[in-house]
């Protein structure tokens, strides 16, 4: 039947929540629709008509899931709508919907319906900013039944990966679903699959080819031609970039969009994210298990194939391993590859570069530890002329980098640029210049300018590529730090230096840029400090002496050019002494010499005459390379004359003459006046400079003789001034060339002046030289030995540099063990890693290895020298002292040695601390550990140069009951005191009482302990305070323990080595504050100190004055004011026996009734006792 279509039904009068369940589908998608545009038409997020869908999210779940397939596309237009206008408050509905879209959704037929799906599925991941929970709720669909959903799950994975990358959407997950992935029968999955794993490849490189290993072969291999064919389309690795934000994201682009629009112009856009670290999704493997058995020994094989072999097997475990978990045997690896470095076969040494660069790669930032092991060698290696060895190193240097910071590697730079080779330069140049332009971390204020300084000094080097790369590094350094800073090394430059160095500064591109100094913070009201004495805060005199002499230019300045110094010269100099000066008859020369002394003489009174000009002027004529000696010597005299009463007479004055000085070191008639003026110049500035400007000229020398005098010099030259202010690095390089020259005289002459110097730095200079060969290293060791003990001439001359530094710092100039090995911070070393906590661990397999890593850390050579900061691991070793486990205290106590050799005297701020606990290990049954404790406490002894830090710990363990602890302590410090005289500082006082004790202790060792160290507390405490001890014993004890008549006759000798103190009288008004504030803290002060004012006060009868020491005067000496024992009516007729002092804290002894029956006076009977007591 023909007509107009059935009108179609209203369903607006129905309210919207019941045509949202409606029975027909009609009015549910008109439901959708309207719903939709009650969202669009919202104000903000936060809106009352999200409220009823965002609490309902069963309803939500109906609505995706609608059985009607038109319906449902709307229905999941519908929730696209709710999320894209409630933002973040619908986050809460994800679990129920986003499960809904996996089951219903991603499989329909309605390629609409999977379209909008996956965008909700996006959306979800913007506002729970992450896809975390995204992913694990897709994670069911990857075994769905139908191929279809499956197939929409893996799309929807790679659109999140695509969009958002891994760093917001986790991709742990995903990566290990992969085989299952492209395990599945259907071919439309598994292509999809093929799309994830080059999407996810784009950001993890080949991170990612661990995860690919259970695939087929036949799939790897295709997977790898796609990952090529990227590569070569430039859309591969590292080319993945995050085209979505989520909510937080997006809002701080837009903060950070608004800051640079604020900022001007030149803001510039927001920061782009930081790169992902594809190891960060990557399951750490335990490489070493997988190091070949037979490893180390075919390293040590003549044959290079076995070596080649063992390495290859080793690189090919650590390709198949991107990320290596953390091992302590990692030094051991690292050290025997570096050996390599030196292995005649390249092949060998390409192959241990690229398992250094593999390593250093999959262990990541822990490898730094390392560096000091493999740098040295590889940059050394740099000298091979072949490019792909060169290649290989350069590769394995730059991984090192990564996993250090510019700081930590530059001395290693300096060093090698300090080489003869023109090859490791250059290659070194390359490697800092790589590490300058990539590093986010500044170079250390300290090395900037040795660092600078030094490229400066390439700019002249003979080779043309040296010269370019140290250009780069300058312009490199500049860009970093800023132009100002290294101005000064630009002003000694010439122009055209000048300009290669600013042409490379302006092409320079660096990721660390110097940056404004911060805005100064407001000031805040802070409580006022505590005053503290103002010697407590002054750095050693060794500080003040380097940083003074650091702070002075290393470099001079040249003040005339060659052209103006010659116009002023001819101004300056009398016409006719000019001409003479050039006449080709010797004895005219030294005429005009003569002439010209008096005309100097003259103008050095007028003060007006530039020392520089006339130096310029004499080595022009006569010039430098007079013929005749007397000529010479007469010229050299002008000059001594200039440097000792030039006031213009500068460094740059000097540099101008010493090059050519040294050369005249070797000239038999020469010799003595050049020597001689450079030991002037040397007063004038340092011996240092001297030195510096000297050693160029003679590394140059051919002739074995001169270079063999000139060492001779040296050597002359550290006697006369010592090595204050001296540069120990350069002096130690320059006599290590020496030692390798062909020449017995020369290397003969270098010798004599190594043991020289070691007579002033000490026989640390020793580790300086392990690069020689050990036939020259065992010569030198050799000489050393001769010399032990002998102590150092004492200084005749002193340098202008040493005399102007601040008073009582050139006394610390032969401290140089702070130049030849910086202390480092214990402290930040061992917060680094997990020491600390680990060594409270509960297992003592972990307290084990935590302290054998503290281990392996003090035995790096760069950590044997300590600052004395231990922090909260001074608290762990005590612990760690007294463990159950003998291991962990066998660990324990020698970490202890090695930190007390590290740090020396200040050691004695943390020995305090240890020395008890060290010292209660000597109760200990089994021999070793006790000698353990022995070797300790002697360690700790030798670094804190003496007792006076550990006396009164040492006294409480002479208290214990133990035998075996007190013999075993005794007998120590016997032997100590055998070897070393007892200090005028040391008070023994608080050793007398356990001393007496222990005179008639049981046990034989005790005795033999005790009677062997009671002269040495005797002439610390006294012999009537010793003896007053005795008063305690019982009379037959104490006829056991007091000597015979002859022995007694000899001790009384013994005096204290302490000078006497004037007792210090407090105020009456003081002490009666005192006592009515608390009996205890007046007596913790000295008997004599208050005493008078008690009986001033009426508080005490004047027989309290008994207790005074026989023989005392009132006068109180320091121990005495610690533990001075007084006892009331001692020793008088009708009185008992004295009373015993309580011989542990708070034992305080019940008085006797005779005592008591002495009552004082006064109604504080209690004070009176307790003075009875003391």
């Amino acid at each position: 039947m023909d007509g107009a279509p059935p009108p179609e039904e209203d369903f607006s009068g129905i309210p919207i929540g019941e045509r949202l369940v409606h029975k027909n589908w009609k009015a549910r998608v008109h439901g959708y629709e309207a719903l939709v545009k009650i969202f669009q038409a919202t104000a903000s997020e936060d809106d009352p008509a999200f409220r009823p869908y965002i609490s309902n999210s069963d309803l939500l779940k109906k609505i995706v899931t609608d059985s009607n397939a038109v319906a449902q596309e709307k229905g999941i237009e519908v929730v696209l709508a709710l999320v894209e206008f409630a933002g973040e408050n619908a986050a809460r509905t994800r679990e129920a919907v986003v499960p809904a879209l996996v089951d219903k959704c991603y499989g329909s037929a309605r390629a609409g319906t999977k379209t909008k799906a996956i965008e909700l599925t996006l959306r979800y991941v913007e506002i729970e900013n992450g896809g975390e929970g995204i992913v694990n709720d897709l994670m069911p669909g990857l075994g769905a039944k139908q191929p279809k959903a499956v197939l929409g799950t893996v799309n929807a994975l790679r659109e999140m990966i695509s969009a958002y990358g891994p760093k917001v959407v986790p991709p742990k997950a995903i990566l290990k679903n992969l085989p299952k992935i492209f395990g599945h029968s259907d071919k439309n999955v598994r292509a999809e699959g093929t799309a994830l794993t080059q999407s996810l490849y784009t950001y993890l490189g080949p991170a990612l080819q661990p995860f690919l290993s259970e695939l087929k072969p036949v799939q790897i291999k295709e997977l790898n031609e796609g990952f090529e064919a990227l590569d070569k389309e430039s859309k591969g690795q590292g080319t993945g970039a995050q085209t979505r934000w989520t909510k937080n994201q997006a809002r701080e682009r837009a903060v950070a969009e608004e800051q640079g629009g604020a900022d001007g112009e030149d803001g510039g856009e927001p920061e782009a994210e930081a790169a992902v670290d594809p190891l960060e999704f990557v399951e750490a493997v335990d490489i070493m298990s997988k190091v070949p058995a037979d490893f180390h020994t075919a390293m040590g094989s003549s044959k290079w194939k076995e070596r080649k072999e063992a390495l290859d097997a080793l690189l090919e475990a650590l390709k198949a391993a991107p990320k290596i978990s953390d091992s302590n045997e990692h030094g051991e690896l690292a050290k025997a590859l570096a050996k390599r470095m030196t292995d005649a076969n390249i092949m060998c040494v390409i192959a241990a570069a690229q398992c250094i660069e593999c390593l250093s790669k999959g262990v990541g930032q822990p490898f730094g530890r390392h560096r000091a092991s493999v740098l040295t060698p590889m940059l050394e290696r740099l000298k091979e002329r072949k490019v792909n060895v060169t290649d290989a190193i350069g590769a394995a240097l730059d991984a090192v980098f990564l996993t250090t910071t510019l700081p930590d590697v530059t001395e290693d730079i300096m060093n090698s640029l300090k080489s003869k080779n023109p090859q490791v330069k250059e290659g070194t140049l390359k490697f800092l210049n790589r590490s300058l332009a990539g590093t986010r971390i500044p170079p250390a204020k300290a090395d900037v300018a040795p660092l600078s300084t030094q490229l400066a000094a390439l700019l002249e080097d003979s080779d043309e590529k040296v010269r370019t790369s140290a250009a780069e590094g300058l312009g490199l350094t500049m860009k970093i730090v800023g132009e100002r800073a290294l101005n000064p090394v630009m002003e000694s430059m010439d122009d055209i230096r000048k300009a290669k160095v600013k042409e490379q500064f302006e092409k320079a591109q660096v990721k660390c840029k110097a940056s404004a100094a911060p805005p100064p913070k407001p000031l805040q009201q802070q409580p006022l400090p505590r005053k503290r004495s103002p010697l407590g805060h002054l750095p050693s005199p060794t500080w003040y002496l380097m940083t003074f002499l650091l702070r002075k230019r290393r470099y001079f300045q040249i003040q005339f050019t060659p052209e103006d110094a010659d116009a002023l010269a001819a101004d300056l100099v009398p016409a006719q002494m000019q001409a003479d000066l050039g006449d080709s008859a010797w004895k005219v020369r030294l005429a005009a010499l003569e002439e010209m002394t008096t005309w100097l003489d003259e103008q050095l009174g007028g003060g007006g005459l530039e020392s520089e000009v006339l130096i310029r002027f004499l080595g022009k004529k006569p010039g430098w390379g007079e013929k005749n000696f007397q000529v010479s010597a007469k010229v050299y005299a002008l000059f001594a004359m200039l440097a000792e009463r030039s006031p213009s007479f500068s460094r740059g004055s000097a540099a101008l003459a010493i090059p050519h000085l040294a050369e005249k070191l070797g000239d038999m008639k020469l010799k003595k006046p050049a020597g001689d003026l450079m030991l002037l110049f040397a007063e004038k500035t340092s011996l240092s400079f001297v030195l510096s400007q000297a050693y160029e000229p003679l590394a140059k020398q051919k002739a074995p003789k001169v270079f063999a005098d000139s060492l001779g010099w040296i050597k002359q030259a550290l006697t006369d001034f010592g090595i204050a202010g001296l540069s120990m690095r350069s002096l130690i390089d320059f006599l290590k060339t020496a030692l390798q020259n062909s020449n017995a005289a020369v290397r003969s002459s270098a010798t004599s002046t190594l043991v020289t110097l070691r007579l002033f730095a000490g026989p640390a200079i020793k580790d300086f030289l392990e690069d020689l060969n050990p036939q020259l290293l065992a010569t030198i060791e050799s000489e050393f030995k001769k010399v032990d003990g002998q102590a150092a001439p004492e200084p005749t001359r002193t340098s202008a540099d040493v005399a102007t530094a601040p008073a009582g710092a050139a006394a610390a100039g032969n401290d140089v063990m702070d130049e030849l090995f910086p202390r480092v911070d214990l402290d930040k070393l061992v917060g680094a890693t997990s020491i600390l906590a680990d060594a409270k661990s509960d297992q003592w397999k972990v307290r084990k290895e935590a302290l054998e890593l503290l281990q392996s850390i003090l035995d790096t050579k760069a950590n044997q020298r300590l600052k004395p900061n231990m922090g909260e691991l001074g608290q762990v070793l005590k612990a760690r002292v007294g463990d159950t486990n003998k291991v962990v205290q066998a660990l324990a106590l020698d970490i202890i040695s090695r930190i007390a050799n590290a740090m020396n005297k200040p050691f004695e701020k943390h020995a305090k601390l240890l020395t008890l606990p060290v010292a209660t290990v000597l109760s200990d049954q089994k021999a070793n550990v006790r000698a353990l404790a022995v070797a300790t406490l002697s360690a700790m002894a030798t670094a804190c140069e003496g007792l006076e830090p550990m006396s009164t710990q040492l006294g409480t363990a002479m208290e214990a009951a133990n035998p075996v602890q007190r013999g075993a302590l005794l007998g120590w410090l016997a032997e100590w005191f055998k070897a070393h005289e007892p200090s005028p500082g040391l008070d023994l006082a608080s050793w007398a009482g356990p001393i007496v004790s222990c005179l008639e202790d049981r046990n034989a060792d005790v005795r033999k302990g005790a009677q062997a160290v009671l002269p040495i507390v005797i002439s610390s405490a006294g012999f009537d305070y010793v003896m007053s001890q005795t008063n305690s014993l019982k009379p037959a004890s104490r006829s056991t323990v007091v000597p015979s008549s002859k022995q007694l006759g000899a001790l009384r000798h013994l005096r204290p080595h302490r000078r006497l103190l004037q007792p210090v009288l407090l105020p009456p008004k003081l002490v009666r504050r005192l006592l009515l504030k608390s009996y205890q803290q007046l007596l913790k002060l000295p008997r004599a100190w208050i005493l008078p004012q008690l009986l001033q006060l009426k508080l005490l009868p004047k027989s309290a004055l008994a207790g005074r020491v026989p023989g005392a005067t009132g006068r109180v000496c320091p121990s005495e004011r610690r533990t001075l024992r007084f006892r009331a009516e001692e020793e008088r007729p009708g009185s008992s026996a004295s009373i015993r002092a309580p011989t542990k804290l708070g034992a305080l002894k019940r008085p006797t009734a005779a005592a008591s029956a002495k009552a004082p006076l006064s109604p504080l009977q209690p004070l009176f006792r307790l003075f009875q007591q003391m």
